[in-house]
């Protein structure tokens, strides 16, 4: 499965209004990361940070469908 981080991770920041160091806090990493993350410097994070963007990014997206 290719997931594109990317767009998961600007969704979670326009989605739910946060700033890329609030995501960052959120999540346990640096605000740094996040950004290459966003911008595709890092196209697979590691394990447990790319675990919890999916989980956001899922909760995010049933609370749009709901």
């Amino acid at each position: 499965m290719n997931t594109d981080f990317a767009k998961i991770t600007t969704a979670i920041l326009e989605g739910y209004g946060l700033s890329e160091g609030e995501l960052a806090k959120k999540i346990g990493t640096s605000q740094p990361s996040i950004h290459r993350i966003k911008n595709g410097s890092t196209e697979m994070p590691n394990y447990g940070l790319g675990a919890k963007l999916v989980k956001l990014y899922s909760d995010l997206t049933d609370e749009e469908a709901a």
